[in-house]
């Protein structure tokens, strides 16, 4: 399989056997036999278009929005722990990134959640 980077895909073209894609540029990639979308719902709606029932399978589904940080160490923080779930507090969970399988272990790399309800109040925040 060949993999394409930075490409922005506007438009699904349904064919009678294959698909094709259209790109941000206009230019179409494809034949293909299958497609996934992996996309959240709002976009992967507008991407469904020509295949009306799983758009509207995707437009039914409620997203709530999640503020999270990657944090990296140059030294590894000092805890025997490599993720949790957190209670009564804006953060929901947090996880050292870097102790996944497949990660690279230069720094020391860590993902921070915070609730829905509380990524909700302050979804207009700056960076």
């Amino acid at each position: 399989f060949k993999v394409e980077f930075a490409c922005r895909i506007t438009d699904l073209i349904r064919g009678e056997k294959h698909w094709h894609l259209l790109d941000a540029d206009e230019v179409s990639h494809g034949p293909y036999s299958h497609v996934i979308v992996a996309t959240p719902a709002p976009q992967a709606t507008a991407l469904l278009a020509c295949a009306p029932k799983l758009a509207s399978t995707a437009a039914g589904v409620k997203m709530d929005p999640t503020w999270a940080v990657a944090l990296a160490f140059d030294t590894p923080l000092e805890t025997k722990m490599d993720g949790c779930f957190v209670q009564d507090s804006p953060l929901d969970w947090l996880a050292r990134n870097s102790s996944k399988p497949g990660r690279e272990h230069k720094l020391d790399t860590w993902v921070l959640h915070a609730t829905s309800a509380w990524s909700r109040q302050n979804l207009d925040l700056s960076k």
